[in-house]
């Protein structure tokens, strides 16, 4: 007996596999993943550097590993977005976790940072804005809080 998936979207933007049994039974699994739409503007010196991003979410109870955001040239100033497939839910998030990393020794020793961040979550469309308040030097945490109101 073998099985066919298929990838079928649900509610919520979260992904369902379908498996179809070759004797013609249907089986729903489990959400693989929670959808995230990131938007983030990053802070630091004013050169570019290569280098690779990372965020993690944090709630209450739960917390995702980290994930790579971005692999390319970290410009201070630009807007990033991307679309993060988390693989749980954090119901509420309340700490974002950022830290980068160079492709190269650079003996500037720069230090970047998440300025802003908007973190809309996909399954109801609710937005949180996290402000960051430091730059971190490389491979260090750096730990972004909602902003003030």
């Amino acid at each position: 007996m073998c099985f066919f998936p298929i990838r079928t979207h649900g509610k919520g933007c979260m992904c369902h596999v379908t498996v179809r049994w070759s004797r013609g039974d249907n089986v729903t699994l489990l959400p693989i993943g929670y959808s995230y739409r990131v938007k983030m503007t990053l802070d630091g010196p004013i050169w570019p550097n290569p280098g690779f991003m990372f965020m993690a979410l944090s709630g209450d109870n739960d917390s995702t590993k980290e994930h790579q955001l971005f692999v390319g040239s970290l410009v201070p100033g630009r807007t990033y977005e991307v679309l993060l497939d988390a693989e749980l839910d954090v119901v509420v998030v309340t700490e974002v976790t950022f830290r980068w990393n160079n492709h190269i020794f650079y003996p500037m020793k720069p230090r970047y940072g998440v300025s802003k961040m908007e973190l809309q979550r996909g399954k109801d469309n609710m937005i949180v804005s996290f402000c960051g308040t430091e730059n971190v030097k490389e491979n260090a945490v750096q730990r972004v809080l909602p902003c003030q109101a």
